[in-house]
C-alpha cells in the first residue's frame, strides 16, 4: 500500500518539509574537482622541475689541484658511495686509521648537497669550510632535511691537498693524538 501525504495551504507535503535547500546546480561538483586536480598538477610539475633541476645542477668547477678541488673530490665518493675514491683524497695515516669507519658509515649516509662556503690556507695547511644538507624519509611534522656547517682540515703533501684530519660523516674515526 503506497504511503499517503497530506498538503499543507502552500501545496507542500510532508514529505517535502523536511528536505534540504535546493538541490545543487548539475556540475557542481565537477567543478571542486577540477580545480583540484588542476592544483595537484601544477604541484606535481613544480616538484618534478624541481627535481630536474637539482639532480642536472653542474658541480662547481674547481682549480685542479687546490684544496677545493679535494674537498670536492671527496664529497662526490661520500655521495656515490665510494670509499676507496674517499680514501684517495686522505693523507696516508688518516686513510689507515679510517678505513674500516668510512666503509661503515657510507652505508648510512644521506648527503644530498655540499656547498662550499669559504677557504683558508696557511702554509702548508689548508681548511675548507662547507655547508652540507642531508636528506631522509621525514616524519609527519618533520622536514627530512638536516643541514650543518663543517670544516675539512688538508695539508700539503708531495701528493697534493690531502684531508688530514676525519671529515664528516666519520665521528667514529680515531683522532690523533700527540706524539
Amino acid at each position: 500500500m503506497a504511503a499517503m501525504s497530506t498538503g499543507d495551504e502552500d501545496g507542500a507535503t510532508r514529505a517535502d518539509a523536511g528536505a534540504p535547500g535546493p538541490a545543487p546546480q548539475p556540475g557542481a561538483h565537477r567543478s571542486g574537482r577540477l580545480a583540484l586536480v588542476a592544483a595537484a598538477v601544477v604541484v606535481l610539475g613544480v616538484l618534478v622541475a624541481a627535481v630536474v633541476l637539482a639532480a642536472n645542477r653542474t658541480p662547481l668547477a674547481t682549480e685542479p689541484g687546490s684544496p677545493e678541488a679535494t674537498v670536492q673530490a671527496y664529497f662526490e665518493a661520500v655521495i656515490d658511495r665510494q670509499r676507496l675514491a674517499a680514501l684517495d683524497t686522505f693523507t696516508e695515516e688518516l686513510a689507515d686509521r679510517c678505513d674500516a669507519a668510512l666503509g661503515d658509515q657510507l652505508r648510512f649516509t644521506s648527503l644530498s648537497r655540499v656547498a662550499l662556503d669559504h677557504v683558508t690556507v696557511d702554509g702548508t695547511r689548508a681548511e675548507v669550510a662547507v655547508t652540507i644538507t642531508e636528506t631522509f624519509e621525514g616524519g609527519l611534522l618533520d622536514t627530512g632535511r638536516s643541514q650543518l656547517t663543517e670544516s675539512v682540515v688538508l695539508e700539503r703533501t708531495a701528493d697534493g691537498w690531502r684531508i688530514s684530519e676525519p671529515p664528516w660523516p666519520l665521528f667514529g674515526c680515531s683522532v690523533r693524538t700527540g706524539s
